[in-house]
């Protein structure tokens, strides 16, 4: 699809030029500067140029980037919201969910559906996220209209709901006092077997279940096949220890993350069995999870030994050691399964196009082991987070650097730290990369393994420099390169399993976020602007915020270089910055087939520096402490993967 572009406005009041060759700024006077065939003023205040800078840019300037397309998605997408049925039902006294879900399954156009059903209690902005994937996920696919929210005794739910004009369902459990588990469990067991009593098909759905294709897929054939009345994902334990590599894959058991069952006597049964015999567990047995799933899958087993009853599992990607149900071929993923059989390990989190290579024509996926915000990050990775409003925003302006590990972990937090720095000062949204771990396939002195970044070309300096470095080393030798994700000769860190922050001031972003909105939404983005500039040896983090602060085109590519490199390409964008813009537009991070002169890389301007200087009194200095305080690695990075 086309990316659009506009015409080329001032860059800002301070500022006027036609972007196409490079600018030089000097901070030896404020005057205007000539550089054929453009022209250019500068205001910059001197004490925000110290030295000479020089800058780059390529790509045409988009300011007031046009929003219509995406508006009018918007738009339809909250009409259809406001007109969906829930609303006026919510007005009826005394509505039970069952009836709810009957009146639901009676209009129309879920004739031939299920009720798609899920239920949540805003405890963090988290499942607040998932809710709206749920909702914008039913909507993209054309299922909204069969579609049932429970808010589980939670006014914050509720009212978030109605400010999105989401029609959420409010359950009030008559014992105020019961664990959350067993109000959830009266909603899965009670009021789902209610609701099957009445006729109603139901899909149960797990709020960190995402969605590939449309859930209808999975549906297909369901109801005209008499001798199947449970179709379900795959749970799967573990038969032997898995630490000491006995990996076989056994116990296959129904989850309920994503559960379709059919209205038929034997599910009634279950249901209502199940509902009676949780209620009769001891009251702490009820804070444990995950057992009203374990009882309905008891009751499944005795319902078929003495009526046939037939329940099956969606392939799960890969065939267990033993298996005690029919498998259908329609594909369902637990991701974080994915990496024990997949030859490429975690490679889907790179997310974007090879994603979907990974997971090739799968349905569903559920994020069940990812844990708190990784579960949004799992999703987002494989295309199944669909999330509209005021997330997946084409004008939206971003910032992005290729980032690499060439010195230690606290180069890496430093750049970050920086990165979230500008950000901030900016008000732009980050799009923390992938990040590249290694080039090549073999160390030097002959062992296997990838060829670090900061292995390049080893000297008598880089080895006097790896003996400062022992601990940082020590980490790398248990690091397992056989889990990290390998693209062509590149070796990459999956974006979301190296920062760790609670920033509230700062938007970060996947690497496939331009691709989501591109090639599943089917809006226009803009291109990329790459801002390429010379970093001094004196140079700081203010003044390179300075500049990207004089951009305003949204998607914006920051090219760091040595002293003196823009004028040894003879002050024109060279391939370096084509390289960028096409890394940029790449949905993994992936350098593809481009060469990687790792020896040539350059880091951000020190945060560390910047934290070192600015007074307590300063503005900015809220913002550092901030970052300081909540911008990390991740625990395990560069050691492997945890779920």
């Amino acid at each position: 699809m086309a990316h659009k572009k506009k015409s080329t406005p001032p860059l800002s009041p301070n500022v006027q030029t036609t972007i196409k060759t490079p600018v030089v700024f000097t901070n030896s006077h404020d005057r205007a500067i000539d550089t054929a065939p453009m022209s250019v003023t500068t205001k910059t205040p001197q004490s925000q140029l110290r030295e000479e800078v020089i800058f780059n840019v390529t790509g045409e300037e988009v300011v007031n980037y046009d929003d219509s397309q995406y508006l009018a998605y918007i738009q339809k997408s909250k009409t259809t919201f406001q007109n969906h049925l829930g609303h006026s039902l919510m007005k009826q006294a005394d509505l039970s969910l069952d009836d709810y879900m009957l009146k639901l399954s009676k209009q129309p156009q879920c004739a031939t559906k299920p009720i798609f059903m899920s239920m949540a209690r805003v405890s963090s902005d988290l499942y607040w996220h998932l809710i709206e994937n749920f909702f914008y996920t039913m909507y993209y696919f054309d299922n909204l209209a069969c579609t049932v929210m429970v808010c589980v005794s939670d006014p914050r739910c509720l009212q978030l709901c109605h400010e999105n004009d989401f029609p959420c369902y409010n359950f009030e459990y008559e014992n105020k006092q019961a664990h959350t588990f067993e109000q959830v469990a009266a909603v899965k067991i009670r009021h789902v077997g209610y609701a099957l009593g009445k006729g109603v098909n139901v899909m149960l759905l797990d709020l960190d279940v995402g969605f590939l294709r449309n859930p209808m897929v999975l549906y297909e054939g369901f109801l005209e096949n008499p001798d199947i009345q449970v179709i379900c994902q795959m749970d799967i334990g573990w038969a032997m220890d898995k630490r000491q590599g006995m990996t076989w894959m056994t116990f296959p058991r129904s989850n309920f993350g994503l559960f379709i069952v059919k209205a038929h006597p034997s599910s009634v049964r279950i249901f209502a069995r199940g509902w009676k015999k949780y209620m009769a567990m001891p009251e702490k047995n009820k804070k444990i999870v995950a057992k009203d799933q374990s009882i309905i899958h008891e009751c499944m087993q005795v319902e078929r030994r003495a009526y046939g009853y037939n329940f099956s599992y969606f392939f799960p990607g890969f065939l267990p050691s033993t298996m005690n149900a029919p498998i259908i071929y329609k594909s369902a993923l637990l991701l974080h399964k994915v990496e024990d059989y997949n030859a490429h390990g975690v490679r889907f989190e790179l997310g974007g196009d090879v994603a979907l290579e990974e997971v090739g024509t799968s349905i569903a996926a559920h994020a069940t082991c990812y844990e708190k915000t990784s579960k949004l990050y799992a999703l987002k990775a494989v295309n199944a987070f669909w999330n509209s409003a005021g997330y997946y925003m084409p004008s939206k302006k971003t910032l992005i650097k290729p980032l690499m590990v060439v010195e230690s972990r606290a180069q890496l937090l430093d750049e970050m730290r920086a990165l979230c720095y500008i950000a901030m000062k900016t008000k732009r949204s980050l799009i923390i990369p992938n990040i590249l771990i290694g080039v090549g396939l073999d160390r030097p002195g002959g062992k296997r393994g990838p060829l670090l970044p900061f292995d390049y070309r080893l000297n008598a300096l880089d080895k006097m420099r790896y003996k400062s470095r022992p601990q940082f080393y020590k980490d790398l030798s248990k690091m397992p390169m056989d889990a990290a994700p390998k693209l062509g000769e590149n070796l990459y860190w999956p974006s979301f399993r190296s920062i760790s922050h609670t920033l509230t001031q700062v938007e970060i972003l996947e690497p496939g976020f331009y691709a989501k909105i591109e090639n599943n939404l089917y809006l226009d983005v803009p291109d990329p602007f790459v801002l390429t500039w010379e970093k001094q040896k004196k140079s700081k983090l203010d003044e390179l915020a300075a500049l990207v602060n004089a951009i305003q085109s949204p998607r914006l590519v920051l090219d760091i270089r040595e002293p003196g490199s823009v004028k040894a390409d003879n002050g024109r964008a060279t391939g370096r910055p084509r390289n960028l813009a096409h890394w940029a537009q790449d949905s993994a991070s992936s350098w593809g087939p481009a060469t990687i002169n790792t020896a040539g890389y350059v880091t951000m301007p020190s945060f560390e520096k910047l934290k070192a200087t600015v007074s307590k009194h300063s503005p900015d200095a809220q913002w550092i402490k901030e970052i300081d305080m909540n911008v990390n690695l991740c625990e395990h990075f560069l050691i492997g993967p945890k779920g």
